[in-house]
């Protein structure tokens, strides 16, 4: 089993104002990433990217939005028949107590929460599995 995730860091705004990586190559770094994945028998599970906090950032940093780009994941895991672990549909309605304030981070409870939604999705795929 392979759960990854790539997202949060390619949504972010460079100096020169473009995305450390554009829409249109992140679907294509995808593709191929799971092309390779696949090429080892594991069975994948995509882990959706969770919300960046609107406004000020500590350290200061701008992103583009996360569901721009889930949506582009969503595509390509549908295309691939890749499973999907949905972090943010989970993290969103507890999101004000699980989350650092103006940052993309977790506080520890956050993270327990996240690691909780994992180990789930991770059995889930594993019984199905067997």
């Amino acid at each position: 089993m392979i759960h990854f995730n790539w997202g949060i860091h390619d949504l972010k705004f460079m100096p020169d104002g473009k995305r450390q990586v554009e829409a249109e190559d992140y679907g294509k770094n995808l593709r191929a990433l799971v092309t390779r994945m696949k090429t080892t028998g594991a069975r994948l599970n995509w882990a959706t990217t969770t919300p960046i906090p609107d406004g000020e950032l500590n350290p200061p940093r701008t992103f583009g939005k996360v569901p721009e780009y889930n949506a582009i994941a969503e595509k390509v895991m549908k295309e691939n028949g890749v499973a999907i672990d949905d972090l943010n549909a989970a993290i969103i309605p507890r999101i004000a107590g699980l989350q650092s304030a103006k940052d993309m981070h977790f506080k520890a409870e956050g993270s327990a929460f996240l690691a909780k939604q994992v180990a789930a999705s991770i059995e889930a795929a594993l019984t199905v599995e067997k």
